[in-house]
């Protein structure tokens, strides 16, 4: 993997989170495209800067949530740990698995963003929040994780890769 690839993945995910996802919002469910690719990631790289991206994406999304600074920071980077423990457990290109891992980390980064909330005294109504938000984004973003993987995938095909010494 070339060293440019999270770099670019990340900023060229961060421009589409911004521009992009708004405009495919379902039934008001907008796609958290940034979390979608720190599972992804998390289950293709295993490096240790891979956990400075995942809490990066974190607070780039803390900066538009317009809520406490560091809550989805912390979610991302322990979904991110998530994510790379089960990324040496499966076949990272059987997109069903992809799929249905990106579902359970997202209702998983959900619960834990609702934690956070909760021990920092956030008068979130829990059971709305989880069942109106979290349960139909975690559905949204399996549906999109092919689409998501597969640019991904290409975006690391187009940067020049790293040769060895």
């Amino acid at each position: 993997m070339s060293p440019l690839y999270p770099i670019a993945a990340g900023l060229v995910t961060f421009w589409l989170h911004v521009t992009l996802a708004p405009h495919v919002a379902l039934f008001g469910v907008q796609p958290n495209l940034l979390l979608i690719t720190v599972v992804i990631l998390g289950l293709r790289w295993v490096h240790p800067a891979y956990f400075v991206f995942a809490a990066l994406a974190g607070v780039a999304q803390d900066t538009f949530s317009h809520g406490l600074l560091g809550v989805y920071g912390v979610s991302f980077l322990l979904t991110g740990v998530l994510a790379n423990m089960a990324g040496k457990l499966i076949f990272e290109h059987n997109l069903v698995f992809v799929g249905s891992v990106v579902w359970a980390l997202t209702l998983a980064e959900g619960f834990l963003a609702l934690a956070l909330l909760q021990i920092l005294g956030s008068e979130t109504a829990w059971l709305t929040w989880f069942f109106g938000r979290v349960l139909p984004r975690s559905l949204y973003h399996a549906a999109l994780t092919p689409v998501i993987y597969i640019l991904l995938r290409r975006l690391e095909r187009a940067l020049p890769q790293r040769t060895s010494r």
